[in-house]
C-alpha cells in the first residue's frame, strides 16, 4: 500500500512537468524566440510527425482582451491566405490553462533584415526576384480585402521550400485590417498610429487608414533597404521618422550615393510617393513594372541555389533541446513576434525597431491637423 502511494505521488508530481512540454497533439521541442505578445517554439505534431512553429501567448497576456483580439485576428487573417509566399497557418486553439496559440509552418533561413546584416546589400536582379514574389502575396491579400500595415524587412522571411531557394515569405499579420473596417477618426484624442516607423506609409503616419497602396509604399521601403542597407529615412527618434514619412520626399538613390539601375529606381521611388494616387494601383502593376526592368532576369533559380549552397544557415531541428532552453544564438529560424505593442523584450531575430501602437503624439499635431 505504501509503495502504491509513493508511486502515485511520484507520477502526480511529474504530470505537470510533462504537460508543459505538450499542447494538444503538439510536442514543444525548443524555444525559438520570445517577444511582447508570446513565445515561439519549435514543435512537432505527434501523429503527423511534422515540425512546425507554435506561437503561445504569454500567461500574463491571456487575460488581456486587446492582446487576445490581436492574436486571434492575426491567426484568422493569415489563415484566409493560401499563396506560396505567405506564411501558412496550420492550427489555432486554446491551451488547457486558457492561453491562445496558433501553429504555422516552420521556416529555416533569414528574415531580410538579418540577411542584409550578415551578407550585405543585394544585387538589383535579386531584389527584383524577391519583390515579384512579395507582389504576388500582397495581391492575394488585396483581393481578400486585407491590408497588412506592417511590412518591413524583419517581417519577410527568406527560406527554401520544395527544393526551391530564395523563397520569400510574408509574415506577421498582427496589424492586418480589412478595408471594410471603419476608418480612424483623425481629430479625436483616441487616434492611434500603427506600424513600424522605418517603413510606415505617410497616410499611416498621420493616423489615416491606408489601403493596399500603403503596403506598396512599405514594400518600396523594403526594396530601398535591400539595395542600400538603410531605410528611406534615418533618425534615432521614431517620432521624427514618422514625421519624415509624412512630410518629406524620399531621397533618391543618387542623393545617398547608391548605384541602382534607373528603371528599377523609378519603380521603387514610385512606390514611395507620398501621395497614394501617384503610386501604382496594385501589387500586380508593381510586378509588371519589375518584369520590365533590364535586370529582371539577372537572378534566377541557379543563382539562388548557388547562394544558398554557400550561405545556408544551420537548421535548429538538427540540434534540438528541451522547450525550457534559451533561444539559440543562431537567429536563422522563424521566431519573430508580430506583437503590435512595443516591448523591452524584442524578438531575437528582429534587429529593427518594434512595431508601435501609440496615441497620436504632440509632435504630429501639425501634420494631422
Amino acid at each position: 500500500m505504501l509503495l502504491i502511494s509513493v508511486f502515485r505521488s511520484y507520477w502526480l508530481r511529474r504530470e505537470p512537468e510533462a504537460d508543459e512540454n505538450r499542447l494538444g497533439p503538439y510536442l514543444l521541442k525548443q524555444k525559438l524566440g520570445a517577444g511582447g505578445m508570446g513565445d515561439v517554439y519549435l514543435a512537432e505534431h505527434q501523429l503527423m510527425k511534422r515540425h512546425c512553429a507554435l506561437k503561445l501567448i504569454h500567461p500574463e497576456n491571456a487575460g488581456d482582451t486587446e492582446m487576445r483580439k490581436s492574436f486571434e485576428q492575426e491567426a484568422k487573417a493569415t489563415a484566409q491566405l493560401t499563396h506560396w509566399n505567405t506564411i501558412e497557418i496550420y492550427d489555432y486553439g486554446t491551451s488547457s490553462d486558457g492561453r491562445f496559440y496558433y501553429v504555422m509552418e516552420y521556416l529555416n533561413g533569414f528574415n531580410l533584415s538579418e540577411c542584409v546584416r550578415k551578407h550585405g546589400t543585394m544585387s538589383p536582379g535579386r531584389v527584383v526576384y524577391l519583390l515579384k514574389q512579395l507582389c504576388d502575396a500582397l495581391y492575394e491579400a488585396d483581393c481578400a480585402g486585407l491590408v497588412h500595415r506592417d511590412i518591413k524587412p524583419s517581417n519577410i522571411f527568406l527560406t527554401e521550400r520544395g527544393k526551391s531557394c530564395d523563397v520569400a515569405k510574408l509574415l506577421d499579420f498582427g496589424l492586418v485590417q480589412s478595408i471594410t473596417q471603419s476608418p480612424i477618426t483623425l481629430r479625436g484624442v483616441s487616434t492611434k498610429i500603427f506600424g513600424s516607423p522605418s517603413c510606415m506609409c505617410p497616410e499611416q503616419a498621420v493616423g489615416m487608414r491606408p489601403d493596399s497602396r500603403g503596403d506598396l509604399y512599405s514594400l518600396g521601403a523594403v526594396a530601398y533597404f535591400l539595395l542600400t542597407s538603410r531605410p528611406p529615412f534615418t533618425d534615432e527618434d521614431p517620432i521624427m521618422l514618422i514625421v519624415a514619412h509624412a512630410t518629406v520626399e524620399v531621397p533618391t538613390f543618387q542623393e545617398i550615393g547608391a548605384t541602382v539601375p534607373e528603371d528599377l529606381a523609378n519603380v521603387i521611388l514610385r512606390c514611395l510617393s507620398r501621395n497614394p494616387a501617384e503610386r501604382f494601383h496594385s501589387a500586380r502593376e508593381v510586378r509588371e513594372a519589375l518584369e520590365s526592368c533590364e535586370c529582371a532576369n539577372d537572378w534566377g533559380w541557379r543563382a539562388a541555389e548557388d547562394w544558398w549552397n554557400r550561405h545556408r544557415p544551420r537548421d535548429v531541428r538538427d540540434n534540438q533541446a528541451s522547450p525550457q532552453s534559451q533561444p539559440s544564438d543562431d537567429t536563422s529560424q522563424i521566431a519573430s513576434d508580430p506583437s503590435p505593442t512595443a516591448s523591452n523584450q524584442e524578438p531575437r531575430i528582429n534587429h529593427e525597431e518594434p512595431t508601435l501602437i501609440l496615441k497620436r503624439p504632440s509632435e504630429l499635431e501639425a501634420v494631422v491637423l
